[in-house]
């Protein structure tokens, strides 16, 4: 893989994107709800750059909402979260860093949604998705054993996550990480029993390629 570079966004170009994304709509009048709702459209139509900037504004919205009228549910670092993954989705690497890094770490029993828990691992697998950009061998399995302790401690083993799984057997492959790639290949048979035909297929595939990069 071959690292891009680029500046990172600023905080006057994402005011533009949601003074464009709003046209007439006065972000004051709009709930942190609906700002999530905009930002989810974008995301399903792959405007990840819009999604981020409106999952954003949603996350202060919320966080202004909390204060006025105390909801059951508190979802300001939900919609961070999300503004973290598709920053990221989108490119703006060093914009989602700090985010996804947050996450990481966040203690959502504390914040009063535990069923959230599993962004801690979409945003591990997002980060080590950046640093295999990098080709960074020994920054991704220094960061995959990390994932591996806070799914422990989270009763939530690294990785369970299906789409995410199969993501990180592709990166495992590409920087010829033999130990990490058998660990998501077990859980894969942990959860699923018999792995599908064409997941198969691909395992042996991706094996294959990682006894390439042994000397």
């Amino acid at each position: 893989m071959v690292a891009r570079r680029r500046v990172m966004i600023t905080q006057g170009q994402e005011l533009e994107i949601l003074q464009r994304l709003l046209g007439k709509q006065h972000i004051e009048r709009l709930t942190a709800d609906k700002l999530a709702g905009k930002a989810h459209w974008r995301w399903n139509r792959g405007e990840h750059l819009e999604a981020a900037v409106l999952f954003d504004a949603a996350a202060r919205k919320s966080a202004e909402e909390i204060q006025q009228v105390r909801p059951a549910r508190d979802n300001t670092f939900n919609y961070r979260v999300r503004a973290g993954v598709t920053f990221r989705l989108a490119g703006e690497h060093e914009r989602a860093w700090p985010i996804l890094m947050e996450a990481t770490t966040f203690d959502w029993n504390a914040a009063g949604i535990p069923e959230d828990s599993h962004f801690t691992e979409w945003a591990f697998v997002e980060m080590l998705y950046v640093v295999a950009e990098r080709n960074d061998a020994a920054g991704f399995s220094k960061l995959f054993r990390q994932a591996t302790i806070r799914g422990a401690e989270l009763n939530f083993p690294f990785p369970s996550i299906h789409p995410k799984q199969e993501l990180l057997l592709e990166l495992c492959s590409n920087l010829g990480l033999a130990k990490e790639f058998a660990q998501v290949v077990s859980r894969i048979e942990e959860q699923r029993g018999k792995v599908p035909a064409r997941l198969a297929k691909r395992i042996c595939d991706l094996m294959s390629a990682i006894s390439e990069h042994r000397p």
